[in-house]
């Protein structure tokens, strides 16, 4: 009986140790590629344009989104100013929610730079249950805007992990 109670112990404990890290798998590095073309006002804009991913993930699709600027210093003074921003990322494999919070400086200019955070929120298809965060950088381009031939152009880098 303690032969029998000392192996089903041994057991147990192999179990409970084996079965979680089995579930958890190790984060891995991701990049994403996004530029968008930005309507609106910096208050409330929308955004439309395309992504790729690489890495843990290899996709490639479009993105719509919405983003914001908490007040309207940067407007005003041109110091930064917090952005908020939600991406819709529409790829063969399924659909990835991003959300990104962060600043972007000195505006008006005709290139203004940004960095910040971002974090997965829902996935559909392949992604779904998927978990990731990381950093962006990003360059907005408001020279066609200023000349009146197009609209600002925001190219967006994001790294981090997923898993």
């Amino acid at each position: 009986m303690n032969r029998f109670f000392a192996v089903l112990v041994a057991f147990g404990l192999t179990l409970g140790l084996t079965v979680p890290t089995a579930l958890a798998a190790p984060p891995q590095s991701v990049r994403f590629d996004i530029r968008v073309a930005l309507a609106g006002d910096l208050t409330a804009s929308t955004t439309r344009g395309t992504f790729t991913v690489s890495g843990a993930l290899s996709d490639a699709g479009l993105e719509s989104g919405s983003g914001r600027f908490s007040g309207q210093g940067h407007l005003k003074t041109g110091e930064p100013n917090s952005l908020h921003s939600e991406m819709t990322l529409v790829g063969a494999d399924g659909t990835i929610e991003l959300y990104l919070v962060g600043t972007f400086g000195h505006l008006p200019a005709a290139l203004a730079d940004g960095d910040g955070s971002w974090r997965l929120g829902a996935g559909t298809g392949a992604y779904a249950g998927l978990q990731g965060r990381g950093s962006w950088t990003a360059i907005a381009d408001f020279r066609a805007a200023i000349a009146r031939t197009g609209p600002p152009i925001v190219t967006f880098v994001d790294t981090g992990t997923v898993n």
